[in-house]
């Protein structure tokens, strides 16, 4: 019975990690068939595309700063301290991977992506919550310090992930048109709302027939 009631540790370092990668490698065969299935090729390089590969990296190394604090670290050792880095370094690997593959076959968002990156946004935050109320003593976390860190490049990379990428260089006859919709450029968000609508409605009302 407590007045500031809070996760156990246990679950910070295995449900909340293991979620999104779980979400992540679920969904993934069908992010692979949506980039075999696209006929557009060679994303350019631009500030968004290559800010996230950057921060994906970062990630990655983070993960691994943090798997070395594990296995380094004096107090007693549990196995889900060793499983959470292992698994956070799979899951920002493998949406590196599926990042730069993205470019490489034109798909300028993807709804994968972004939810992979939504859940583990949620998720860091109860953590963080958690460490911004108790420190790092209930022992949620490896080392705060790595965490808030790695916490701020999560949410970094989230809402990166609010922009498409520009179009493709190499488009198939079919997606060539000197005129598209919206639609076919907008990130996976824009989509959901319909944000991209409002080009179309601005126009109009500046335009009208």
């Amino acid at each position: 019975d407590t007045q500031d009631p809070d996760f156990t540790p246990c679950l910070h370092k295995t449900v909340l990690i293991y979620v999104p990668v779980i979400f992540l490698l679920f969904f993934s065969p069908l992010e692979i068939y949506f980039l075999k299935r696209s006929q557009s090729r060679n994303i350019p390089w631009c500030v968004l595309n290559i800010l996230r590969l950057s921060v994906g990296a970062l990630l990655v190394v983070l993960a691994l700063a943090e798997l070395v604090l594990v296995v380094t670290m004096e107090r007693e050792m549990f196995i889900a301290d060793i499983l959470g880095p292992i698994v956070k370094i799979l899951g920002f690997s493998f949406s590196l991977f599926l990042s730069k593959a993205n470019i490489k076959m034109g798909l300028q968002s993807s709804a994968i992506l972004f939810s992979y990156w939504t859940l583990t946004t949620i998720a860091e935050s109860m953590i963080f919550a958690s460490v911004v109320r108790f420190g790092d003593q209930p022992h949620q976390v490896v080392e705060s310090t790595v965490f808030s860190m790695e916490f701020a490049l999560v949410a970094a990379m989230f809402f990166l992930h609010f922009w498409a990428d520009p179009s493709p260089q190499d488009k198939s006859l079919d997606n060539q048109s000197e005129n598209p919709s919206p639609a076919v450029g907008s990130s996976f968000p824009n989509k959901l709302t319909f944000t991209w609508f409002g080009s179309i409605l601005k126009k109009g009302w500046k335009t009208p027939l």
